[in-house]
């Protein structure tokens, strides 16, 4: 059954006004064993401060976040916090049948702090200059100041204007919703309520650029403690006044805690790192820590070869010393005893300088994932790969019918039937496309682009657009998914053109096998998904049912699943959502050399300001960037 979230979250016993967590820690029991997903990790988000949660997939932001809610008992550790409101990183189903009973939730608290303001001022005026009468004001009204309730309806259609539900009917209901809007509704609720803090996972998933700045500006202002888990820098940028990483490694354990010059802040107990500045700062600091602790390791791993050596060197010259000759003893005597003694004492210099440096080394850094790209084939493999999923497609044509296509386009219909070998080299089009939708279209592309997308070959293709603008129903469109009735122009792909598609959404939540299976079956027989594999998923993840992994991993078999299959054309709904910042910069430089086409949509203000290849924008009217 689906999840109802609990968003609005009472206060620890006993209460505190900052979210404090201390020595948290807590394993998992898998299949492949116990995993350790916190390790003694030490913070604390005081009022008005905002912590932005960072961390490679599967590193524990989002255990630590349940932990922080009591939605999970940790093995140790302790948790305070106020009252605080809670998103979690997916929203599967919400209390409420309609839309307009969810609006009336949001404002039910103020509406009845207004309503104790009322009653505790009519008790006033029947007993006036009664103290308990007055303190019974005082309070109401300073609860209703809380909530901001005098301004509660303004302040509720300024979320929904500023996270792009507020041309959503009353009477629509909840479950018609999709899964971005229903989140964005979780969010709304979470703020509405005005509570003391707040504890977010993923907030910026499903929102558009106008929609996180928005975000940002609110929770800026929070007057209480707020600490969120993402992997959006730009957003992290614009609200976070401190940043803790859920990185073990850049802290090291006991004998190999790494030293303080090698770590890029200070630690947040023994499983993260604590800094006070920008995340750009911190992210061109660690890269700077993790290069120093290389240097270091490896002239460590030099010196304790040469000590090694030394060492053996020096007890052979003692243990191999030739035994003296009678002519020769009483001569050698001395001079044996004293050479001895000095040998032994360079020996023991030795050892002791090798004990030592064995003792203080610091721990090989971790190999970093790296995702190589194999390039295209010189032909064209005839497949359509979905969900890392392979089925069978026809040489052309996009799930319209073909008499309206021709109608709509009889020179692109024929193009539709072109070999991928043809001087043109165009791969996927979509002309005059016009999907329908309930209260508006959900694609036009005469109304936002000029008509025309065409994806040649080595094309970096870039879609941007508000939310409801129709970015994956382009991508579905293009990736060859049957269009709804109604619909007009047309869709096109040359033969034998594989197309892989990363959905936005990631539904392997009930996956009993490992991603390496699921790997494997994706890339067929004959085919080597290793190296995808290994670049996406460490080594202990990869034999783990997919289910037991984090949201952000399943994202990334399902990525190392699509790419595995060596597509033509590789189609990426919003691809940085649940990715670590690291393994975004890594696809980033892959794909900067992969010879393949490319069409990403995204929201992803930092994605957009990276990208130097073609663009368009499915805002009507046409915008800007």
């Amino acid at each position: 059954m689906p999840h109802i979230p609990q968003l609005l979250v009472p206060a620890s016993d006993p209460p505190s006004p900052a979210i404090q967590i201390a020595s948290l820690s807590h394993s998992f029991a898998t299949l492949a064993g116990i995993r350790r997903a916190l390790a003694d990790v030490t913070f604390t988000v005081g009022p008005g401060a905002t912590v932005a949660l960072i961390g490679e997939n599967g590193s524990g932001k989002s255990t630590l976040l349940r932990a922080a809610v009591g939605a999970l008992s940790p093995d140790a550790g302790t948790v305070l916090r106020p009252q605080v409101g809670y998103l979690p990183q997916e929203v599967d189903e919400l209390a409420w049948d309609t839309f307009g009973d969810a609006l009336d939730a949001a404002l039910a608290p103020a509406r009845e702090a207004v309503r104790e303001v009322e009653r505790a001022s009519s008790m006033i005026a029947t007993r006036p200059g009664d103290a308990i009468a007055e303190r019974r004001l005082a309070t109401a009204i300073d609860r209703a100041d809380a909530l901001r309730a005098w301004t509660s309806d303004a302040d509720l259609g300024a979320m929904l204007a500023g996270l792009g539900l507020a041309e959503i009917a009353p009477a629509r209901t909840l479950r018609s919703l999709s899964g971005g809007q229903r989140r964005r509704l979780a969010l709304v609720l979470t703020l509405a309520w005005r509570p003391c803090g707040l504890i977010m996972d993923e907030p910026t998933n499903h929102l558009d650029q106008p929609a996180c700045e928005y975000l940002a500006s609110v929770i800026s202002d929070w007057p209480g403690p707020v600490l969120f888990a993402s992997h959006d820098r730009a957003f992290i940028g614009q609200a976070a006044t401190a940043i803790v990483d859920l990185d073990q490694v850049a802290v090291g354990r006991g004998a190999h805690r790494l030293p303080d010059e090698l770590r890029p802040g200070r630690p947040a107990g023994d499983g993260g790192i604590w800094y006070g500045g920008t995340i750009e700062q911190y992210l061109q600091d660690k890269r700077a820590k993790r290069a120093a602790w290389q240097v270091r390791y490896e002239e460590e791993q030099a010196e304790l070869g040469r000590l090694r050596r030394a060492s053996g060197t020096a007890a052979r010259r003692v243990s191999h010393r030739r035994a003296a000759t009678d002519n020769d003893k009483f001569v050698t005597k001395y001079r044996a005893a004293r050479t001895e003694a000095e040998v032994s004492k360079r020996v023991r210099s030795v050892e002791s300088k090798l004990v030592a440096l064995e003792a203080a080394q610091v721990p090989r850094p971790p190999s970093q994932l790296r995702l190589q790209l194999e390039p295209a084939g010189d032909g064209f493999g005839g497949d359509r790969v979905r969900r890392g999923r392979v089925s069978e497609s026809g040489a052309g044509g996009g799930g319209l019918d073909a008499s309206a296509a021709r109608a709509a386009r009889p020179a692109e219909a024929r193009a539709a039937r072109q070999p991928a070998g043809a001087q043109s080299r165009t791969l996927l089009w979509a002309d005059d496309l016009l999907i329908p939708g309930i209260a508006a279209p959900r694609l036009d592309l005469r109304a936002s682009t000029g008509d025309r997308v065409a994806v040649m070959a080595g094309t970096r293709l870039l879609i941007t657009g508000a939310n409801g603008t129709g970015k994956s129903t382009l991508l579905h469109a293009l990736a060859g998914d049957e269009l709804p009735p109604g619909s007009t122009g047309v869709v096109g792909r040359a033969e034998r053109v594989r197309v892989g598609l990363l959905e936005q959404e990631t539904p392997l939540g009930a996956e009993s096998r490992s991603a390496r299976v699921l790997v494997e079956l994706a890339a067929g027989e004959g085919a080597s998904s290793a190296q995808n594999l290994g670049a996406l998923i460490a080594p202990r993840d990869a034999d783990r049912p997919v289910r037991e992994l984090s949201i952000g991993q399943q994202r990334r078999v399902l990525l190392a699943m699509v790419i595995s299959q060596n597509p033509d054309v590789l189609l990426l709904d919003e691809p940085t959502n649940h990715l670590s910042i690291p393994l975004i910069d890594d696809l980033v430089i892959a794909f900067q050399d992969w010879p393949g086409a490319l069409v990403v949509a995204s929201h992803d203000p930092w994605l957009q300001s990276a990208w130097t290849g073609q663009r368009i924008n499915l805002d009507w009217p046409p915008q800007n960037g």
